[in-house]
């Protein structure tokens, strides 16, 4: 019985640092950075631009989760999305 449960210990403690080690080499990997411009990035994005052409946006919430968004006693939507699009 005694042999059982160093077995499982020890098989408990060589996955632990299995799952350390893989977190510590997956750390150390090199970013894949491709230094863009940020100016042309800036002249390549066009969102801001179609949504002032378009004169409004779509914007989707949960109506039932106060404060952030729900109905008050008009059946309107009210909460801090709203306040805040």
């Amino acid at each position: 019985m005694k042999e059982a449960v160093r077995l499982k210990r020890n098989l408990v403690l060589i996955l632990l640092l299995c799952f350390s080690l893989t977190l510590v080499l997956g750390g150390c990997g090199s970013a894949n950075n491709t230094d863009k411009d940020p100016q042309q990035t800036a002249q390549t994005d066009t969102s801001w631009q179609d949504i002032q052409d378009k004169g409004y946006f779509v914007m989707g919430l949960d109506d039932a989760f106060p404060p952030m968004g729900y109905r008050d006693e008009n059946n309107e939507i009210v909460g801090f999305d709203i306040d805040l699009a």
